[in-house]
């Protein structure tokens, strides 16, 4: 259940109460008119587990490049070697 903020248009009282979404609402607790209204106010909403913003994911890189996965796991790519790269072994006779 939300946590709903109110203001008596009787008193100016500002309260909180915990309701059901449909609920009417409730009297003001300071002067108990029932001429309340419902309040906008800035909602805690928390996004929790893995592949959110907070995990840096879907943010573009500081310095504008895309980076790999090489990249962001800081490991170096695999070298290949060629045949002219190598010491060719020679055999005993």
């Amino acid at each position: 259940m939300p946590i709903y903020e109110y203001s008596c248009r009787e008193c100016g009282e500002e309260f909180e109460k915990l309701m059901r979404m449909g609920a009417s609402p409730p009297p003001c607790p300071a002067c108990r008119s029932a001429e309340v209204r419902k309040l906008v106010s800035a909602s805690s909403f928390v996004l929790k587990g893995a592949g959110w913003y907070r995990d840096s994911y879907g943010l573009k890189p500081s310095n504008g490049k895309k980076s790999t996965s090489a990249e962001s796991s800081g490991s170096k790519p695999a070298t290949t070697s060629t045949p002219s790269d190598t010491k060719s072994e020679s055999k005993a006779a």
